[in-house]
This record gives structure tokens, sequence and C-alpha cells, in this order.
């Protein structure tokens, strides 16, 4: 198939993101004792949400499976 490395570039760039996002949200509700919810939106797509909790523990309840 030609043409797939973008897609799968893109794909990786949209994982990064999405590992930022939850890294930088279990950071903030470490440094403030409090559960952080963070939207997963990457590319102007949204893959639901999820919740970090201080104690490192994420609830990935409301992360959609497209």
């Amino acid at each position: 198939m030609f043409g797939s490395g973008a897609i799968e570039m893109l794909g990786c760039e949209m994982t990064d993101d999405l590992w930022n996002l939850e890294t930088n949200a279990i950071r903030r509700a470490q440094s403030t004792g409090r559960n952080v919810s963070v939207a997963l939106t990457t590319k102007r797509v949204s893959f639901g949400s999820l919740i970090a909790h201080p104690d490192g523990l994420v609830d990935t309840s409301g992360v959609s499976d497209l």
C-alpha cells in the first residue's frame, strides 16, 4: 500500500499527544492532591476523557473506542 507511511506517522503523533495528556494530568493530580479530568483530543479527533487521581491511578472509563 503506497503512502501508508504518512498515516503511520500521523498515528504515532496522535499517540504521543494522548500519552502526554495523560502524563500531564497525572502530574497535576499528584501536585494538587485532587482528581484531574482531561479531554483526550488530538488533531481535532476526540477519544473521550480520563480522570487522573493523586495516587497515580487513571480512570479510563470515559475513553471511547472509535
